[in-house]
């Protein structure tokens, strides 16, 4: 609701700022533009044509599309008609129809003031959304009470509460009282047919808001108040299984235990039956403790059980130490040191970049990366098999994202054309985002083709990519794939982790300074984090140079069905360490071990495996049916 009352607000100033289409005769700016003088949404009507919900996040995505039209003309207010769409492509589905009533008033007297709108009322329609705008004037015994205190974010730019904000707390008043009052599980928004609400008065950071909310015949009815002064009314009218489900609210004031309720709900219930859910799944991951020969970890390079090593950085420490055992703090406060500031220069020489800043982890920075670096209005394309770290900072991130399927460069030209014919040239940056060697197939991402792609589209795109899995395994001395193919200066940010292949912690951007300078003081992961003690940055630079020659160490067996690859698993596991990933992890029928080849593991160890795969996979039709890899492959 809140994001309906947010879009069609923002329709209509696009619509106000822009053309009339059709209202004002030979089309032209819009004729009343009155400087600052704000335009005040009094009511609102919506009706609910679907009862499906369509969001948008980074894994699915529907195109709405928004019209707007005048319906009614008075001397200070006006009437619109919004109809929300869903986009089909080439079709569109009506989802919801709005009617606004507005009203502008004058910054000098703060009264309404005339529009200079009545010559063209004979051009309006009627309004086509007819609801029941029965609010009743007093508020029955026993409605329940929601209070709440506005959020600094939820105002607007002139000091008040945002309209559609006012929405999400009749939702939240909602929830409350069909959850925590009366013990029943909320109305589904699906069951919500209609809505009428009546804005009264402005609210603003000091109210202490009051949502007064009752049933009766089939709907909701709210009243927001601070301080006896009515904010807004409103009625939501329920679809008629949510209706017969609506039973009478308790007495207020009657003693919480005393209210006949299915069970008490308590937050440790709550995750207990989420995770027997997970459990009946066959979904619920545990912390075991690793044996057998390891064909799993990440340790691609042995440097993590390496002795020789471990004493390597032991001696460095030893030289470098002052006695100090923590960082003491953020980099930005006490936690930077110049052992830091030196190791970040050699990373960014070693990898041939212009600066490099180091985070503690790869999915810190991944994480703030993509949730500061776009801005409002940039697009960022990524590959469907990206880790879930970039998706995490997708999700917090100002910019839209897009999905790509896998490795399908020409897709991703396709996508990218058909955005820039949606928005105006110049408006807007381009990010695409994929990993060098992705961690479940082990495939390698097309990234030649990726920086041809990039500089087609223009200086407003840009390539960032995760070496998470290329570090240390490819390009001289392990620079990564990109410094394989020698793309270092086509790729704007590169992302080195030294957790797998290097056998130590932490991750560092490499790109140009100005990326370095934006990170320090946008990416929250670094800026409220304690850095990285002085001995994990020794580790970082102490490995020796040694490359491991593999087209990837990450390889896999299917094995449809997540019960089948656990207990495969399972059964190796008695002598050989690799792990089942189930679905959700990999799509549904594409379940795995995944086998991890180190360079600590010998040709005995390998061959070993193969045989009790082999076996295995003969033992199950189905697994060999899903085209289990051969010996070969390993």
């Amino acid at each position: 609701l809140a994001s309906l009352a947010t879009w069609t607000d923002g329709a209509k100033d696009y619509y106000f700022n822009t053309k009339m289409h059709g209202v004002v005769d030979g089309g032209g700016d819009h004729p009343f533009q009155l400087g600052d003088a704000p335009w005040v949404i009094r009511t609102h009507s919506f009706i609910f044509r679907e009862s499906r919900r369509y969001h948008s996040c980074t894994d699915y995505r529907s195109d709405l599309a928004i019209s707007t039209s005048v319906t009614r003309v008075g001397r200070t207010s006006m009437d619109l008609e919004h109809g929300i769409y869903h986009d089909l492509g080439g079709t569109r589905k009506l989802l919801c129809e709005v009617a606004s009533s507005i009203i502008v008033f004058s910054p000098e007297t703060g009264k309404p003031v005339s529009h200079g709108m009545e010559q063209h009322a004979k051009d309006c329609g009627a309004t086509t959304v007819q609801l029941s705008k029965d609010l009743p004037e007093a508020v029955p015994e026993g409605a329940f009470e929601f209070a709440l205190k506005p959020r600094f974010a939820d105002l607007d730019g002139h000091g008040h509460v945002n309209n559609a904000v006012l929405i999400s707390y009749l939702q939240d008043a909602r929830h409350g009282a069909a959850c925590a009052r009366s013990g029943a599980k909320y109305e589904k928004l699906e069951d919500l047919e209609a809505m009428y609400v009546e804005f009264l008065a402005m609210a603003g950071l000091e109210d202490e808001i009051c949502v007064q909310l009752w049933p009766s015949s089939g709907s909701l009815f709210f009243r927001m108040s601070s301080k006896g002064r009515i904010i807004l009314r409103a009625r939501m009218d329920l679809g008629t299984r949510a209706a017969a489900r609506l039973r009478p609210l308790p007495t207020l004031g009657a003693p919480l235990g005393a209210l006949e309720t299915p069970a008490a709900r308590t937050l440790q219930g709550t995750l207990a039956s989420i995770i027997a859910k997970r459990r009946d799944r066959g979904l619920l991951r545990k912390l075991t403790l690793r044996g057998g020969v390891d064909f799993c970890s990440n340790d691609y390079l042995g440097f993590a059980r390496s002795k020789e090593l471990a004493r390597d950085i032991d001696l460095e420490l030893a030289r470098v130490s002052e006695g100090n055992v923590g960082s003491t703090g953020s980099r930005l406060l006490s936690g930077n040191s110049e052992y830091c500031e030196a190791l970040e220069k050699e990373l960014a020489a070693f990898h041939g970049a212009e600066a490099s800043l180091i985070f503690n982890s790869g999915f810190d920075l991944n994480l703030g990366f993509f949730a500061c670096v776009p801005q409002v209005g940039d697009l960022i394309f990524f590959d469907e098999l990206i880790h879930q770290s970039v998706r995490e900072g997708l999700k917090l991130s100002r910019g839209e994202s897009r999905q790509f399927p896998h490795n399908d460069v020409e897709a991703l030209r396709a996508q990218i054309a058909q955005a820039q014919a949606e928005r105006e040239p110049g408006s807007f940056n381009i990010i695409v985002a994929v990993e060098s060697v992705y961690s479940m197939d082990g495939h390698l991402a097309p990234l030649a083709e990726l920086c041809d792609l990039v500089e087609e589209v223009g200086p407003g795109a840009c390539l960032v990519v995760d070496e998470a899995h290329g570090t240390g395994v490819y390009g001289h001395e392990g620079r990564g794939l990109v410094s394989e193919l020698g793309l270092e200066h086509r790729v704007f940010c590169r992302v080195h982790t030294f957790g797998k292949a290097m056998g130590c912690h932490g991750a560092a951007a490499l790109g140009p300074q100005v990326l370095r300078e934006y990170l320090i003081n946008y990416a929250w992961p670094l800026v409220y984090s304690t850095s990285l003690p002085l001995h994990s940055l020794v580790a970082i630079r102490m490995p020796k140079e040694r490359v491991l020659h593999s087209p990837s160490p990450i390889q896999g067996v299917i094995v449809p069905g997540n019960l089948q690859c656990v207990k495969m698993a399972n059964d190796l596991r008695g002598v050989f360490d690799v792990l089942p990933i189930r679905s959700p992890t990999v799509p549904a029928g594409k379940e795995r071990l995944r086998i991890i080849l180190h360079a600590h593991n010998t040709e005995d160890q390998v061959h070993s495996l193969m045989d009790a795969l082999e076996q295995h996979i003969g033992d199950s039709p189905a697994v060999a049916e899903a085209g289990a890899l051969p010996s070969a492959r390993l």
